[in-house]
């Protein structure tokens, strides 16, 4: 487009013009030969009709190629055509359109999460067979700052449980036994049958438990160093006793 609005090109207007000129010049010489020839056969007949339509011809000829000289000349000079122009633009405008579609296309294939957040697990690779099955996950992506804890209280145990109880987790097979710090959140309101056994003989399996929420001490050196992980087991102690007493009390292993 940009091409068709810089013409004419200006080393081609002066190949145009001195083609312009040749062609007057050789009009002129046959124009000549054509009035000398008429002018002989008029008076004294010498040259053939034969020749002397020879001569007419090759000046009607030069006539022909000195308008078709001039005609190229103004067409050079008056640049390219609008409708050209405005079909150049329309092509611009499609290709601009067809490169905005690709760019939809391919942003539609980016898989973007709804919020922010760490990617804990990626179960797919590129060039893998993807087949959707209920329960599966091709990426699992959760908030880790801060990590919770979600506690497991038994049923009868829960009339023991203060709000806002402090608590404190202890990784399993730490040696230090060092303990983390846990905030209490928050009491899920439901009541849900018991998943997670601890291995205890007395252990009753048709209990039913209430999930409690801790948030994990961020400042805690374990997490600090990656030793507390999502998905992992820890051994929680939740301090039952009043402010005045001594003593820890409920204890529960959970996530």
């Amino acid at each position: 487009m940009h091409k068709l609005q810089l013409q004419p090109r200006p080393e081609e207007v002066p190949v145009s013009e001195a083609n312009v000129v040749a062609a007057e010049a050789t009009d002129r010489l046959e124009k000549d030969q054509y009035e000398r020839g008429k002018k002989l056969r008029e008076t004294t007949g010498v040259i053939t009709e034969e020749e002397f339509i020879s001569r007419e011809k090759a000046f009607e000829k030069a006539e022909a190629e000195l308008t078709l000289a001039r005609a190229s000349l103004a067409l050079l000079k008056a640049g390219a055509w609008k409708a050209d122009i405005d079909i150049a633009v329309a092509a611009v405008e499609q290709a601009k359109a067809q490169v905005d579609q690709a760019k939809v296309a391919l942003d539609l294939l980016l898989i973007r999460a709804p919020v922010d957040g760490t990617i804990l697990q990626i179960n797919v690779r590129p060039g893998e067979f993807i087949s959707m099955l209920a329960g599966q996950s091709l990426v699992l992506m959760g908030n880790t700052s801060p990590l919770h804890v979600r506690v497991n209280i038994d049923e009868e145990d829960l009339p023991r449980l203060p709000r806002n109880a402090p608590a404190q987790a202890k990784i399993r097979g730490n040696i230090l036994q060092q303990e983390i710090s846990l905030t209490f959140v928050r009491v899920e309101p439901y009541v849900v049958p018991k998943v997670s056994l601890t291995g205890i003989n007395t252990e009753r399996v048709d209990t039913l438990v209430v999930q409690v929420i801790y948030a994990v001490d961020p400042n805690s050196p374990l997490v600090k160093e990656h030793k507390v992980l999502v998905g992992q087991l820890v051994d929680v102690f939740i301090d039952t006793r009043p402010s005045n007493s001594s003593g820890l009390d409920v204890s529960s292993p959970k996530r």
